[in-house]
């Protein structure tokens, strides 16, 4: 399912797509960064990547995305905005001239975005993610599972578990480079994978593609278990 360099490309593009939001904390304080292009009726993800490519002259290098990727860049960070955050306090953005899209409005009032709560519903949706991965990768594998038995590896604790959050949240994040986003089920997986028991990311935490192939490596083999049976 997974292929080693894409996966590569892409946990870089995650990863320079937090540094970017940082940077941007910063240009709002210094007041260097602007939205007065107006995006209309454009969706998240091409909002995005007009104001990625408008800036691209001042982002970091560290932070800034290859010329050839700004597009799957841009639905990462689209996503990821969209995903993670919600706007705390709106009156930022009734005070900045502009741009009111979506994503600007986000943007405007990066110091008022707080992490978003994963719902109930949230938590029904990376369920079903990771059903949809056992089930790809059991036809892959040409392995005739059924319904219950998938189900059965969802709930079985351990390392099972954890190998299936990460592959999925590998999964979407491949996704979600294609399109705005998932829901926020993917939320729900990338706490899963990331936080500790504190309820923030562990310092231990390091996202990277090696551990998506050895997560996908380890549900591959649990799936081929069944052909035992």
């Amino acid at each position: 399912m997974f292929d080693r360099n894409k996966l590569k490309t892409v946990v870089d593009l995650q990863e320079r797509s937090f540094g970017l939001l940082r940077w941007v904390n910063r240009g709002m304080i210094a007041g260097t960064l602007r939205f007065d292009a107006v995006h209309g009726a454009l969706s998240l993800a091409d909002a995005a990547e007009e104001w990625v490519r408008r800036h691209y002259g001042m982002i970091p290098e560290s932070v800034r995305p290859p010329l050839d990727q700004v597009r799957p860049f841009s639905h990462l960070f689209a996503s990821y905005l969209a995903t993670s955050y919600e706007v705390a306090d709106t009156r930022t953005v009734s005070e900045q001239p502009g741009c009111y899209c979506d994503f600007c409005r986000r943007l405007i009032a990066v110091k008022n975005l707080r992490p978003r709560r994963p719902s109930k519903k949230a938590r029904k949706e990376a369920r079903a993610l990771k059903l949809v991965l056992l089930r790809r990768l059991a036809a892959e594998m040409a392995i005739a599972a059924n319904e219950v038995e998938f189900e059965r590896l969802l709930d079985e604790p351990g390392d099972l578990a954890a190998a299936i959050s990460w592959a999925t949240y590998g999964q979407e994040l491949l996704r979600r480079s294609e399109f705005a986003s998932q829901g926020e089920g993917v939320l729900v997986l990338w706490r899963e994978i990331a936080w500790d028991d504190h309820g923030r990311v562990s310092p231990k935490f390091r996202l990277t593609h090696e551990a998506f192939l050895a997560a996908e490596a380890t549900v591959k083999e649990r799936l081929a278990k069944l052909l035992d049976k």
